[in-house]
């Protein structure tokens, strides 16, 4: 399998009304996840995030120590075939864990992909920089 996609499926830390869901929830959830998702699409991982929102655009900016972000390598066969069950999966949590929705973000891994490299020891910078440019990769003309 040539993965093609990386699809990221957030964990909430809150539910709907923005109580804080019990941890012990919130790991039975992201469990359940890291397994569906890791046999469906041969792995998965789990990574901490922190977040930031504004409920409205003049509001106050909210900063939270965020929730878990499960990221799957895959490709686009490999998630037509797997779509229902994805979507069964989060209906599934999202009611467990008190959700209006839940939401898998599908984004192309090669396509338009950009590394910027930034070397931030001196030691670094005389080692590696010059041996290992960055590459860009860029879209497809579409017209």
């Amino acid at each position: 399998m040539a993965a093609r996609l990386v699809l990221c499926v957030p964990i909430p830390l809150k539910d709907r009304r923005h109580r804080p869901l019990a941890k012990s929830r919130q790991r039975a959830a992201l469990r359940r996840v890291l397994r569906a998702l890791g046999s469906w699409f041969g792995s998965a991982t789990a990574l901490p995030s922190w977040g930031s929102w504004k409920e409205e655009p003049k509001g106050k900016l909210s900063i939270d120590p965020g929730q878990s972000v499960v990221l799957v390598l895959t490709d686009p066969g490999t998630l037509r075939r797997r779509r229902s069950a994805l979507l069964r999966l989060l209906r599934q949590e999202g009611r467990f864990l008190e959700q209006e929705q839940m939401a898998v973000v599908a984004f192309r891994s090669t396509a338009g992909s950009i590394l910027i490299r930034c070397v931030t020891s001196r030691s670094n910078a005389a080692d590696g920089a010059r041996r290992t440019p960055a590459r860009r990769s860029r879209p497809k003309s579409s017209g």
